[in-house]
């Protein structure tokens, strides 16, 4: 049991405490292939949703926006996709208070989430479905 408190108790003896703990956190997500907002439409296209481009809002941050809605049985999502200049300006855009607590509101009621994966900030919206589509769904994003 002690092995596991480990890496808390080094987190806490440092001084930059967040930093620190933040950086060990996301640093064990596995790094992502996604480079383009179309690679998020054709791995979904494969894994079986239907999917459609739609008309998408114009970006207030800057990166380049996609839309799409997909739909899988009863389940029916909408996706936006930001393409970032780079993963850092992506990190930070999901970092943000705005977004954190956004994504926190999605995921609490099971709805959705936003996951930053390479370039890519994704925004994902349940329209129709149940709390179980969402958290599938948001699974499989994070594993791009």
């Amino acid at each position: 049991m002690m092995r596991h408190l480990l890496p808390l108790l080094a987190c806490l003896s440092l001084g930059g405490l967040s930093l620190t703990c933040n950086r060990d956190r996301t640093d064990a997500r596995p790094p992502s292939h996604l480079r383009a907002a179309t690679e998020v439409f054709w791995a979904l296209n494969d894994a079986g949703w239907v999917i459609s481009k739609e008309k998408p809002h114009p970006s207030r941050h800057g990166c380049q926006a996609a839309e799409y809605l997909a739909a899988r049985e009863k389940a029916r999502f909408r996706i936006s996709v930001y393409h970032c200049g780079d993963a850092e300006q992506a990190a930070r855009l999901a970092s943000d208070d705005h977004y954190r607590h956004v994504d926190e509101l999605l995921r609490n009621h099971h709805e959705g989430g936003i996951l930053q994966r390479g370039p890519l900030l994704i925004i994902v919206r349940r329209e129709t479905g149940q709390a179980d589509d969402s958290r599938n769904l948001l699974q499989f994003l994070a594993k791009l």
